[in-house]
């Protein structure tokens, strides 16, 4: 019988694979793009959201969460270290403009303890400001990107992480 496959271009979903020769059955993450399957990881990983504007705050993670992934968050830059510190993270999607500490700030900081740790930056601006060279993996203008565009991002940051190993 043929795999159903979602009809959306990009679907996501949860399925059981159980590996040919033995008794092993994993969960694991897989996004649709197309007929293309890609396959995550069987362990979600961790992604740290760090804005001080709650209700952006909630989609991200109710985005994040529904795709499979361990999220936490935190309302400011301040709090966002702290749970970065203690908290093992994969990936950490930063809010440019936060009060009392810009995003920028914050991915120097996470960058100073953990280098290989992705950072995404979200802000209203088009490209990486040249302050933001060495600190930022990825900059995403908020309002253009879709919840796909932003999954997606993620991946590729944890692939490319992986590949290096």
């Amino acid at each position: 019988m043929e795999e159903q496959r979602p009809q959306a271009a990009v679907g996501i979903e949860w399925e059981k694979r159980i590996r040919a020769g033995d008794d092993f059955c994993a969960a694991c993450f897989v996004i649709w793009r197309g007929g293309d399957a890609i396959v995550m990881m069987e362990t979600p990983a961790s992604v740290l959201c760090i804005d001080d504007e709650e209700p952006a705050l909630l989609l991200r993670r109710l985005v994040l969460e529904r795709a499979g992934y361990r999220v936490f968050w935190a309302l400011s830059g301040r709090e966002g270290i702290e749970r970065f510190r203690y908290q093992p993270t994969d990936v950490a999607i930063v809010d440019y403009w936060m009060a009392g500490m810009n995003g920028l700030e914050v991915a120097k900081e996470i960058k100073a303890m953990s280098s290989k740790t992705p950072i995404i930056m979200l802000s209203g601006f088009t490209t990486i400001l040249d302050e933001g060279l060495g600190k930022v993996d990825l900059w995403l203008r908020k309002g253009d990107s879709n919840p796909e565009q932003l999954l997606m991002a993620v991946v590729h940051l944890l692939d490319k992480r992986r590949a290096k190993g």
